[in-house]
């Protein structure tokens, strides 16, 4: 765009756009100049926009010149933001449309009016409030969390490609690459744990599997080798082994903060079929769980003691260390070790290894 402008001294104005910045530049020609020719001169008015002019800078030998960088605001971006919402909820719309209840897990009813999924069911799905996703399906102007999209995605069953599509709306920017899901372990990995000697060692993923252990794990803790992928959850063994939970001195208060660790560490996973699986089942199967998963309580860090009644030693008191595998995100390691000032250093020392353990064949 071109234009005189009186305040300018009579100078030619170009008018820049910078879609990158979200930005207007206006660069002030030498007085006298004019247009291309064929080009027509026209007007622009600016909505609610403040002004700030700064010289190019010292390399301009006459200072002539002068550009302002003008933030947008008001009507051409609102414009901008009310389109973006719109593609969104009817993106959003046509993705909740497309599902029926029975590819959802929900039971089919008699009588629908509405294609596919209700908005009050997605919801549901995902995890999220009936009113944020209502108003989200509207195109209203509401904060989008990255967790609360990734759980809309899942709920979505959308692809790579629609995943992407639906940040670019929502967010304005591409996702992150899900991690991959890590479910055995190599020999080097066992070595390490191996060499942890008496103390207990573990290696746990994401959804917090016990992938692999050491020998110590299984004389202090229980023999892991005699369980199945599913017993062998943490939140499993500490809500329905009768003999794990009988060795926790406090066991009420260790499991209540457990199960805040892990909510807290499975944020970005609701409504994923797993963690779906793993609540409907734990719920099932206790009613501590029931209770304490409607608390909502959530805890990052992990720093209390760990007191176990061993059957063969007595009292034992340790502290866990939690160490993160570089080559495999998704991983990480918890060494447990003696607690300083108590007897559990030499009654680790004093364990027998049952032939039972001593014999194992770790599966990799």
């Amino acid at each position: 765009l071109f234009f005189f402008s009186p305040v300018c001294g009579g100078r030619l104005v170009f008018v820049c756009w910078a879609a990158f910045g979200g930005c207007l530049f206006l660069v002030l020609g030498p007085r006298g100049a004019t247009p291309p020719r064929g080009y027509e001169l026209q007007f622009v008015q600016f909505y609610n926009c403040s002004i700030t002019p700064y010289l190019s800078g010292p390399d301009d030998p006459i200072n002539i010149h002068h550009r302002a960088s003008i933030p947008i605001s008001g009507r051409a971006a609102t414009m901008s933001d009310q389109e973006r919402r719109a593609e969104l909820a009817q993106f959003l719309r046509t993705r909740r449309e497309r599902i029926s209840p029975e590819q959802a897990g929900l039971p089919m009813s008699r009588r629908r009016r509405t294609p596919g999924l209700r908005r009050e069911e997605l919801a549901q799905l995902a995890g999220v409030g009936a009113t944020w996703y209502t108003w989200l399906e509207q195109g209203r102007a509401i904060t989008v969390s990255e967790q609360m999209l990734e759980s809309l995605a899942r709920a979505l069953q959308l692809d790579a490609d629609e995943r992407t599509h639906l940040f670019i709306l929502a967010r304005q920017q591409v996702p992150a690459d899900p991690l991959p899901l890590t479910t055995s372990i190599d020999p080097a990995l066992q070595l390490i744990l191996d060499t942890m000697g008496i103390y207990p060692a573990l290696i746990l993923n994401t959804h917090w599997d016990i992938l692999a252990w050491n020998q110590a794990a299984c004389q202090v803790l229980t023999d892991f080798n005699l369980l199945s992928l599913r017993q062998r959850h943490v939140l499993w063994m500490l809500f329905t082994d009768p003999h794990y939970r009988s060795m926790l001195v406090d066991w009420e208060e260790d499991t209540q903060r457990f199960l805040a660790l892990f909510r807290a560490s499975t944020q970005r996973s609701v409504g994923e079929p797993w963690l779906t699986a793993l609540i409907h089942d734990l719920q099932e199967a206790s009613p501590e769980f029931r209770a304490w998963w409607s608390h909502h309580d959530v805890r990052s860090v992990q720093s209390a003691h760990k007191r176990l009644r061993h059957p063969l030693v007595g009292e034992l008191t340790l502290q866990a260390k939690t160490f993160l595998v570089a080559d495999h995100p998704d991983l990480h390691m918890v060494v447990y070790t003696p607690v300083p000032g108590t007897m559990t250093a030499a009654r680790l020392q004093n364990l027998p290894v049952s032939p039972q353990i001593k014999d194992r064949n770790v599966i990799y």
